[in-house]
């Protein structure tokens, strides 16, 4: 199965906040799935660090799973990667 990227900006407690990962819905199929469900998933999370590499977010928290669901009424914004922001990345330098 297809793994979409997604930078989603969201309020969390009042803060914002955002998160990098993956869905198994293209942007299409994520805005109908933002209409009909009272949260999204995201999976694979990532982070940027300040030198702008990417890290699985195992690195920052290995406690966790590195999923997420995520109401969808707190969402802001939901940017599409262009494919993998890991490999895109690296791909730059």
């Amino acid at each position: 199965m297809a793994k979409f990227w997604y930078r989603v900006n969201f309020r969390e407690c009042g803060k914002p906040s955002m998160l990098c990962g993956t869905s198994e819905f293209d942007l299409p199929s994520l805005m109908r799935e933002l209409a009909s469900s009272p949260f999204i998933r995201l999976g694979d999370l990532s982070y940027q660090d300040t030198q702008k590499a990417w890290h699985p977010w195992e690195d920052w928290d290995p406690a966790m799973e590195p999923t997420v669901l995520i109401q969808v009424k707190e969402i802001g914004t939901i940017m599409p990667f262009k494919g993998d922001p890991r490999v895109l990345a690296t791909a730059a330098r």
